[in-house]
């Protein structure tokens, strides 16, 4: 029986090795899909990612995938009484030879074997001119972030016989854009002096092409470096890049950084100035809970500088916690020692979370 089974599969796969199988007479399969880069054939397989349509997926050069797909039937019935009504025939000679109930599970087994096939299988790719174009777009898009704002992405199709066909991307960079003057604007003395001690490391350097994940990388760095300064309440959306022309080879960046923060209070927005904060006194609570936030904390211990909580009594031997608090008293706040204090906590296994919370001291620049 297993090998009948077996002869049955194959049969199947050989049927089904016609890839144009489940392919519309209007339309086309995708058989390659080529980027060339200034004449050249491309060779980074990164660039693949933006290309929205690629050929079926190959083992040993045959799209095993796409055979697996053409054994089922999109539009094979979905329900035994629906496979019932299509088969007739088939469905009343087994239900007059075996049973109801054995025709129904035959009828399960089909729809099952072919959902199988479907979904282990790949369907055909069939080139959409949608999706070609919004690759030409992201493309472009792709190549202006690296400097190349005068690109330009054609997309060619060519008709292939048997309903197949071919895409290819010819890009144009064209020249690049470079970064030549560059200034940065601080009007907050506490922020400038913070930047001021950490300028080397910085992503943006006159002479560089243009690449925009240096300014994602130029906040990002600047972002940690106030948070990790003191600043808690510092963000990228406080960071703004001026005077980036993109008509020309060369581009000035102005980075400007907020003197204000803004907060809104009782609906309304109110701006104040960045200052350096401080952590005034820890706290941990070792057995909180949502359900009994309310309920008073009857124990606490202090020790260095850090004062234990719990509802009834302390389980935890206060020293052995301590030593993954680095979080103390008097420390500017850093994002840096918030997380590995976190992460210290959550390396013990004892706790089922762990949050870290800081609430600032009105009209003081304590936390």
């Amino acid at each position: 029986m297993k090998k009948v089974s077996f002869y049955f599969f194959i049969i199947g796969i050989m049927a089904s090795c016609n890839s144009l199988k489940r392919v519309a007479d209007n339309e086309q399969l995708l058989k390659t899909s080529t980027l060339i880069i200034d004449g050249k054939k491309n060779r980074d397989m990164a660039l693949n990612d933006y290309v929205i349509q690629k050929p079926n997926t190959r083992l040993l050069g045959l799209p095993i995938s796409l055979y697996f797909y053409n054994i089922g039937n999109p539009e094979m019935a979905k329900t035994a009484e629906e496979w019932g009504e299509r088969n007739p025939k088939k469905y009343n000679f087994l239900k007059k030879t075996f049973s109801e109930k054995q025709s129904i599970g035959v009828a399960k087994s089909h729809i099952k074997l072919n959902n199988w096939f479907l979904k282990n299988g790949e369907p055909p790719v069939v080139i959409d001119d949608f999706k070609t174009k919004k690759t030409v777009k992201n493309l472009n898009i792709y190549f202006k972030t690296i400097g190349y704002w005068n690109n330009t992405v054609e997309a060619i199709k060519d008709s292939l016989k048997e309903k197949k066909g071919a895409i290819t991307y010819v890009i144009k960079k064209n020249e690049a854009l470079f970064l030549d003057s560059l200034k940065t604007v601080i009007p907050s003395s506490t922020l400038k002096a913070i930047y001021e001690r950490d300028t080397s490391n910085t992503f943006l350097r006159k002479g560089d092409q243009y690449n925009e994940q240096n300014l994602i990388n130029e906040v990002n760095r600047i972002v940690k470096l106030f948070r990790n300064s003191g600043i808690s309440n510092f963000s990228d959306s406080y960071i703004y890049f001026d005077e980036i022309d993109t008509l020309g080879l060369k581009t000035n960046v102005i980075t400007t950084i907020a003197e204000n923060t803004i907060e809104t209070i009782n609906g309304e927005k109110i701006e104040t100035p960045f200052q350096i904060q401080k952590i005034s006194k820890v706290r941990v609570y070792t057995d909180y809970t949502h359900n009994e936030r309310n309920s008073p904390y009857l124990d606490s211990i202090l020790y260095n500088g850090i004062t234990f909580f719990a509802h009834n009594s302390i389980k935890y031997n206060p020293k052995y916690l301590a030593q993954s608090i680095l979080i103390k008293p008097n420390q500017i706040y850093s994002d840096t020692l918030r997380n590995l204090t976190r992460n210290h906590l959550r390396s013990l296994n004892n706790f089922k979370a762990v949050n870290i919370d800081y609430t600032p001291i009105p009209n003081t620049t304590f936390l």
